[in-house]
């Protein structure tokens, strides 16, 4: 009886230590952002929640197209679609979704989703190449399924599938639709390996997929290798970790349709992240993004084959882990808006850089230097520049998935996470050179422990109105 009493009844895990207890994934589709005025209330307020359960993990991939998001879950190796008739909130293992399946168990098939042209990409970094190798991954192009999918089916025919080339190195970790590189009239893509080790250990991979290089479509899956379908790029110090994130979709050298009059066309370059890169050899993970110019794809190490190399600013603050392009200021030139989520004592910053200024100036120095408001909040680890309400500006959305948005004296919102968004405007209007994460114009939480909102940001225009929405993944306890 003693033994008993002294035990007890066993009580919710809560505070630091717990994230155990939240062992599945949800995904929801936040909408009603085209009035900034009047945002919702919560991350969780949306048109469409889907909640997974614990075998379904927490390691989702999610993409939004018109009217359409698509969930992969790496722990089922399946890509599952749901389209804009459907609303509310539903738990994925009691409905009948369409559902696409890797070829084999364990590949970690759905890790990483994006929807390019009218096709879909999907990450599978734990395929093995061969029954001898391990884990070289691979990335699977389907043609015609943006739009999502009606009925079951195994990712076999009309598919093609790029195959990673060093063990371990897990090519699919991250998939992107790129612009127009090769202007041939159809949108290229990047797959990044940060785990390769081809140049440098763990210095990561990154390759450049050109449509018009690629193996023409047939009735049955085409195969090729990532280093045989445009170009790519290795990691150039050890554990770097080169293509933890990517972008690819403007011309950041010049104004937007700037040489229109010579008859030539805007080709988009490529910002590759390596967040763990050293700047010298006193600076320990300063974090790096390396500009490859669109117009000048030659394969070989980032550290050579990059126009500008863009450092962090302390040690452990990991530049790069994050990376978007946008126009905040409506000018023409396209801002750079980087994540380093480890700056700050964790706390994270972000940091902008002026398109003008990096375009015309050659300008290496963001002008704009935005901080998490305490350590450990990991502001930055997820970033994107989006024109939520149609003005012509982008706003600046911004992730701080480990923030806990209230007090220590509430430890059942721990790691909650907290979303935030800067409005763009005119010349920046009322920005200033250095701002807290507290000064953005709307701020959205939930107290919710380990949600962990801001870890990942897609989008999408789901509620067909024009206006992208947001995707946002999460993670929660399915027994509660």
């Amino acid at each position: 009886m003693l033994v008993f009493l002294l035990a007890g009844c066993p009580s919710p895990c809560v505070g630091v230590g717990c994230a155990e207890e939240y062992p599945a994934a949800l995904a929801g589709v936040l909408t009603g952002l085209s009035d900034l005025t009047a945002p919702p209330a919560s991350p969780r307020e949306t048109l469409l929640t889907v909640e997974g359960t614990d075998a379904l993990g927490t390691d989702w991939g999610l993409a939004l197209s018109a009217g359409v998001v698509l969930i992969g879950s790496a722990d089922a190796d399946a890509v599952y679609s749901f389209d804009a008739t459907t609303s509310g909130t539903i738990l994925l293992s009691d409905v009948d979704v369409p559902t696409l399946l890797g070829e084999a168990s364990g590949d970690a098939f759905g890790h990483a989703l994006a929807v390019v042209g009218d096709g879909l990409l999907i990450g599978a970094p734990r395929r093995a190449a061969t029954d001898f190798s391990h884990q070289e991954g691979a990335v699977y192009w389907v043609g015609g399924f943006a739009s999502g999918f009606s009925s079951d089916d195994l990712i076999r025919s009309a598919a093609l599938r790029v195959d990673g080339t060093d063990q371990g190195g897990g090519l699919g970790s991250l998939v992107k639709g790129c612009g127009d590189i090769d202007q041939d009239g159809m949108p290229d893509w990047v797959a990044t390996a940060p785990l390769d080790s081809s140049g440098a250990t763990l210095g990561g991979f990154v390759t450049l997929a050109l449509s018009s290089t690629l193996p023409p479509s047939s009735d049955t899956m085409q195969t090729t290798t990532a280093r045989a379908i445009g170009a790519w790029w290795t990691g150039s110090s050890v554990g770097e970790q080169a293509g933890k994130s990517v972008n690819c979709d403007h011309d950041l050298t010049q104004r937007r349709a700037g040489r229109v009059d010579s008859g030539a066309e805007d080709v988009p370059d490529l910002l590759i992240g390596a967040p763990f890169a050293d700047a010298g050899s006193s600076a320990d993970a300063y974090g790096a993004l390396y500009l490859i110019d669109g117009e000048q794809l030659i394969s070989g190490p980032l550290f050579l084959q990059a126009s500008r190399i863009l450092y962090g600013l302390e040690d452990d603050s990991w530049l790069g882990w994050s990376v978007d392009t946008g126009d905040i200021d409506g000018d023409g030139y396209f801002e750079i808006a980087a994540g380093a989520p480890g700056g700050v004592a964790g706390a994270g910053e972000v940091f902008i850089w002026d398109g003008r200024e990096f375009a015309e100036d050659g300008m290496d120095a963001p002008r704009y230097r935005l901080q998490g408001e305490e350590a450990g909040d990991a502001f930055g680890e997820s970033v994107r520049l989006l024109d939520l309400d149609g003005d012509g500006f982008d706003e600046l959305v911004i992730g701080a998935p480990r923030r806990n948005p209230t007090t220590d004296d509430a430890p059942e919102a721990f790691n909650s996470g907290v979303l935030y968004i800067f409005a763009g405007a005119d010349r920046y209007q009322g920005w200033l050179p250095l701002m807290s994460a507290a000064s953005a114009d709307i701020i959205l939480s939930e107290e919710q422990q380990y949600l962990r909102t801001g870890q990942q940001i897609e989008s999408g225009d789901f509620d067909g109105d024009g206006l992208p929405d947001l995707g946002l993944l999460h993670r929660y306890d399915p027994s509660k």
